[in-house]
């Protein structure tokens, strides 16, 4: 039987993993954090799986499946490592994952609702770490077989002669970048890359020709080109405008996922701001003075009622204990308040549930704070 280390001291995922993998009749052993991890995997056990979430102690996931990879423990280097997040999977994830040399990025979706991802992790068919795929579309053989020498330890090398076989292989299979030559026979460069773009419009391809100008190289930018290389080119040329090209592509993917989430963030904050305003529109209405706390007794709203019946400012007592405030007779506290049995007032705290309309409307007044929330009434 197969065996899994995860390295968490989340509850939450550790239960989930756990779970995922005694379906899969695999067996999982749990460090809570990296020291313990490191003190398990030096020992003479052998892991087939590694589970890692990043906040694992002095030393973080990332840095932990880099000292696995270098090969100081038993458990073999080229292991498959996966990083668990509670958060979405973004294209930064998946940067950092190359760069650290981890396998796959698994979201607690991946474990739980939509396994596939999870089970590609398993039987070694998603691999972040894997070569990028590339499609060589070049005609001239001396030409094809100085691109494929050059790049055949940095991607997985399909090549074909013509654009009809080109347009057929991007039909039937999906490539990380395409090297497109401009001058073939039948069908030109141009009309190629017309095509690809129709078939799959964020295709990232670069155009390479003899004949280079800079209305040529405009024209194919335009067209959806990410890049262009001018022949006669050198190895080292060749590598490089190919591998950048890739890793630009990826952080301006990177920097689109941030800019949209910044703009539904905004979005956010504008709905809650709105829901904010309607939930104290309505505590203010109450006849009751309404006194809303945090669970560690820490003032975050009072009603307008407060004012009224206590001559003092609402916006003196925010932030302020509980126990602090000034109430309706000037040098009594709350504990004095709290103990008094006159018949003008008594004071009612209670914790409201989930799902009480009061509950909801006081939690939207400030969603930061834990969801423990009291609301005192005087009344």
């Amino acid at each position: 039987m197969k065996t899994a280390l995860l390295i968490s001291n989340n509850q939450e995922i550790n239960h989930r993993v756990e779970q995922s993998l005694k379906t899969k009749q695999i067996d999982c052993v749990t460090c809570l954090d990296a020291q313990n991890a490191i003190i398990n995997l030096s020992s003479l056990v052998t892991y087939d799986y590694l589970f890692i979430t990043i906040d694992i102690g002095d030393i973080d996931g990332w840095r932990l499946a880099r000292i696995i990879r270098s090969g100081v423990f038993c458990t073999a280097a080229d292991a498959p490592i996966a990083i668990i997040t509670e958060n979405p999977r973004y294209k930064v994830d998946e940067l950092a994952a190359k760069l650290f040399e981890v396998n796959s990025i698994l979201t607690i979706e991946d474990l739980e609702t939509d396994q596939l991802r999870f089970e590609h992790f398993l039987n070694h068919v998603e691999d972040l770490n894997a070569l990028p795929s590339l499609l060589l579309i070049e005609d001239t053989n001396d030409v094809s077989d100085l691109v494929k020498r050059g790049l055949k330890n940095l991607f997985h090398i399909d090549s074909v002669g013509s654009g009809e076989e080109a347009i057929n292989a991007i039909s039937e299979k999906d490539y990380d970048l395409i090297l497109l030559d401009y001058m073939l026979p039948n069908m030109s460069g141009d009309k190629v890359l017309t095509e690809i773009m129709v078939i799959k419009k964020n295709q990232k391809v670069i155009v390479n020709t003899a004949f280079g100008s800079v209305d040529l190289a405009n024209k194919f930018l335009l067209q959806g080109a990410i890049d262009y290389l001018q022949k006669p080119f050198s190895v080292n040329q060749l590598r490089e405008i190919c591998t950048k090209a890739l890793l630009r592509e990826d952080i301006v993917e990177s920097q689109l996922q941030v800019s949209n989430n910044l703009l539904q963030v905004d979005l956010l904050k504008k709905q809650i701001q709105t829901t904010a305003t309607l939930a104290e529109q309505v505590l203010n209405h109450i006849e009751r003075v309404a006194i809303v706390c945090n669970s560690y007794g820490q003032i975050l709203f009072i009603n307008q009622p407060y004012e009224k019946l206590t001559g003092y400012k609402r916006t003196e007592q925010l932030g302020k204990h509980i126990e602090d405030i000034s109430t309706f007779e000037k040098g009594m506290n709350f504990s004095d308040l709290a103990n008094r049995s006159g018949h003008y007032f008594q004071l009612k705290m209670r914790k409201f549930k989930a799902e009480d309309e009061v509950y909801q409307s006081v939690k939207s007044l400030k969603l930061s704070e834990p969801p423990e929330l009291q609301i005192c009434f005087f009344v």
